[in-house]
């Protein structure tokens, strides 16, 4: 079994129940902290740049932007509320990762859960797993990543934003 299979089987088999109460209080911290930071950083350049582009697209309304007063496609959305996340770099770090795992992962795990009714625990869930799989990544890379001129928050964070819409998307190992 290679290492794109254990970490397909691990999402399969993890879940809500499984989590500790401690990873859940933190993600509850988290998710707090990173739509407080979205909210705080609606104004920046960038955001208001790249939510009047996702505005313009004018595509289904699948799930909201943050502070904007529209509802674009999911994908779309999980783009500008990422980029509100991180526009004032004030957003969670990890060091395993040496990044900001919570700013693309968060987004893109509301909008597809908004976009699929997801529950509240299936959200805590995905966004547990997207974490693990950010740091424990980042772990395994190590400070060269970083050295290379690569930011581990992109790099990283798309791996851990896919790995918990995987686990929204109920995907199996096959897929």
């Amino acid at each position: 079994m290679g290492v794109t299979e254990k970490l397909a089987q691990f999402l399969v088999d993890s879940g809500y129940d499984s989590l500790p109460e401690e990873a859940v209080t933190a993600t509850k911290r988290a998710v707090l902290d990173t739509l407080a930071v979205t909210i705080a950083g609606w104004q920046e350049e960038a955001s208001t740049a790249i939510t009047s582009y996702v505005r313009e697209l004018g595509t289904v309304s699948e799930a909201g932007v943050v502070a904007s007063g529209f509802r674009a496609a999911a994908s779309e959305a999980a783009l500008a509320n990422g980029t509100l996340a991180h526009a004032l770099d004030y957003d969670d770090v990890s060091t395993s990762m040496l990044g900001h795992p919570s700013a693309p992962l968060l987004p893109a795990v509301l909008a597809l859960a908004e976009k699929t009714g997801a529950s509240g625990r299936d959200v805590i869930a995905a966004f547990v797993l997207g974490f693990e799989v950010e740091c424990k990544l980042g772990s395994a890379i190590g400070a060269g990543h970083y050295a290379r001129g690569w930011h581990p928050t992109a790099t990283l964070g798309t791996l851990g934003a896919a790995a918990a819409c995987a686990k929204l998307n109920r995907l199996d190992v096959a897929a």
